[in-house]
């Protein structure tokens, strides 16, 4: 699930970027992505060795730049909604 979830977020952007238009199906795979990541965060917070505080900090930085591109996704999502219902 893992490399399925990255893969497609990684084609999503592309295409967007391709496109030059927004795919909000990528919102599915950034959620699925966030939850894999508290899994890991869980896993980790359970280890008791020197090595998993890095980690843990890793995955916390990870989820909030999926955090931020989740919003900035939702964002343009409700603003081209209201651009839309102005076209009389």
């Amino acid at each position: 699930m893992r490399n399925e979830t990255l893969l497609e977020i990684k084609f999503s952007l592309l295409e967007m970027k391709k496109t030059k238009k927004i795919n909000f199906g990528i919102l599915t795979n950034l959620s699925n992505l966030g939850d894999l990541l508290k899994n890991i965060k869980s896993k980790w917070l359970k280890i008791k060795n020197y090595d998993w505080f890095y980690f843990y900090q890793y995955v916390v930085t990870l989820e909030f730049t999926l955090e931020q591109m989740e919003y900035r996704f939702k964002n343009s999502q409700s603003q081209m909604i209201s651009k839309l219902s102005m076209i009389p």
